[in-house]
């Protein structure tokens, strides 16, 4: 049986030295891409408010921006195409002004930005429409940086997902 010497002890010990600073590295290496993937992790919020009469706005209270890739606008199950639309179908009446914004395949909305998807001050639609907003169901597909995606359905939180559905429009309005 052969004896240990000291240069095989320090042979041995710099052979572990070294395998556990490598783990070691590995290991932050890792978290450090994790803490960079939510450092811009994106979140997107719907909200009503009675703000000089009806606005619906989209906040992105995330850290990094988000990618809009598909919309869907539904009201009682069936698909609406714009927001004029809608007004029609939730308050029984044409609008004659209203404001709105637009969110498309590609759009980019950057943390902490907030966007006016539609405004009423008419006074005769804006309660009709608030009392029956309840109705329509608004799913936004949207992806982070590194690509990853959710969908956000009205008031419920995001759901991540793999990737975005292809059968949801690529613009609202269109």
């Amino acid at each position: 049986m052969k004896k240990f010497s000291a240069d095989h002890f320090l042979s041995i010990s710099a052979l572990v030295t070294a395998v556990v600073a490598v783990w070691i590295a590995v290991v932050e290496q890792r978290s450090n891409r994790e803490y960079q993937r939510l450092s811009v992790e994106p979140y997107i919020e719907l909200a009503n408010t009675n703000r000089d009469g009806y606005e619906r706005l989209l906040t992105n209270s995330g850290l990094g921006p988000a990618r809009v890739q598909t919309v869907e606008v539904k009201i009682d199950g069936k698909d609406v195409s714009n927001w004029r639309q809608a007004i029609k179908i939730l308050a029984s009446k044409e609008p004659s002004y209203i404001t709105t914004g637009g969110l498309w395949n590609g759009r980019q909305i950057q943390a902490g930005e907030t966007i006016t998807l539609v405004h009423l001050t008419d006074k005769e639609i804006v309660p009709a429409f608030h009392r029956n907003v309840h109705k329509m169901k608004m799913k936004i597909c949207y992806c982070s940086m590194y690509k990853e995606c959710w969908i956000k359905e009205n008031s419920k939180l995001p759901v991540e997902v793999t990737q975005c559905p292809s059968n949801g429009k690529t613009s609202f309005p269109n």
